[in-house]
């Protein structure tokens, strides 16, 4: 972890001393199961779409037990994000022959496509 990540750390958990840290599949499901939306499933698969990559999980409901995990970087968020803004160009912005801010104009995408 950098020195970032760890006063980010420090910061989220105040005064607390037993933490136990947990890969994010592992929350993933835990949060899951604790909504009640797996609870039907005897497997899962968690997809978590970062910005180089995808990794898929698949995991036993019950107990969380990890059957296989697999990463690509064929696709990612950074590739998604730039789909996004050339349709966002072409869909708005090359009829009327001006340019958006690149910047804000992705900026604005990723925040839709992560809400």
């Amino acid at each position: 972890r950098s020195k970032a990540q760890a006063q980010a750390i420090r910061s989220a958990t105040g005064k607390q001393h037993e933490l136990q840290l947990v890969p994010e599949a592992t929350a993933a499901l835990a949060y899951l199961r604790h909504t009640g939306l797996v609870d039907r499933y005897r497997t899962v698969a968690l997809v978590d779409v970062g910005a180089s990559g995808v990794t898929v999980t698949v995991a036993t409901q019950a107990d969380g037990t990890v059957l296989h995990s697999a990463r690509t970087t064929t696709v990612s968020g950074n590739a998604i994000d730039e789909l996004i803004y050339h349709h966002l160009v072409d869909a708005h912005y090359a009829r009327r022959g001006t340019r958006p801010n690149r910047t804000m104009l992705t900026n604005r995408g990723r925040a839709a496509k992560e809400h």
